[in-house]
């Protein structure tokens, strides 16, 4: 039953992240769109996951000893990308539950949206 509550309070509290989004003049939300990278309707489906929708990404970066703050030196388009991936991604629950009980195996690789982007980055700095 917790689960369906979570689900139902998520839902409503999108709605609100969503009307609050609706509220901001277009040109201003083009302005912030722009600066992030992201479309008009992505920035509202971004707003709607919320702003811990990418919470995950930092976790699998360190287990996969990667420096989040040296991919966004280096590539901050990389890094947003992989946060709206994150974002977007349907498997948060089996990511969190892999990453607490056990975070080096590699089972992620066969459901994370980043894995390709991981790997590239990985080659790259060897």
């Amino acid at each position: 039953m917790t689960g369906l509550l979570k689900g139902v309070r998520n839902w409503f509290a999108a709605g609100r992240r969503r009307a609050e989004l609706n509220r901001i003049d277009a040109s201003e939300l083009n302005r912030i769109a722009g600066e992030t990278g992201v479309s008009v309707s992505e920035l509202g489906d971004l707003v709607e996951e919320g702003g811990d929708a990418a919470a995950l990404l930092p976790r699998r970066l360190h287990v996969e000893r990667m420096d989040m703050n040296e991919i966004a030196h280096a590539s901050p388009a990389t890094l947003r990308d992989m946060q709206r991936v994150c974002s977007h991604c349907g498997h948060h629950d089996r990511c969190e539950r892999d990453l607490d009980g056990n975070p080096d195996d590699p089972a992620w690789q066969s459901y994370c949206p980043n894995v390709q982007t991981v790997r590239a980055l990985k080659a790259g700095a060897n």
